[in-house]
């Protein structure tokens, strides 16, 4: 979306952390994802960026019993 839009996201960086249950078998049962962008919050597109990010093929693959969860942290 950032490409088609022509927003550059260069210094972006993203960390995911996982959290594994504790029952058998284990397995991840939270993802914690840390966003850096590269620009502020009030751009005129971050919401189209959110909304990009929210309706991806990968975040709606995730099993629904995996809490997901995204922190913006905006330049």
């Amino acid at each position: 979306m950032a490409r088609q839009k022509e927003i550059s996201l260069e210094g972006m960086r993203l960390r995911v952390r996982k959290d594994m249950s504790a029952d058998s078998p284990r397995r991840i049962s939270r993802l914690e994802v840390e966003i850096d962008m590269p620009i502020p919050e009030d751009h005129p597109e971050s919401k189209v960026l959110q909304g990009a990010a929210l309706g991806c093929p990968v975040h709606h693959s995730i099993h629904p019993g995996i809490e997901v969860l995204l922190i913006w942290r905006w330049k």
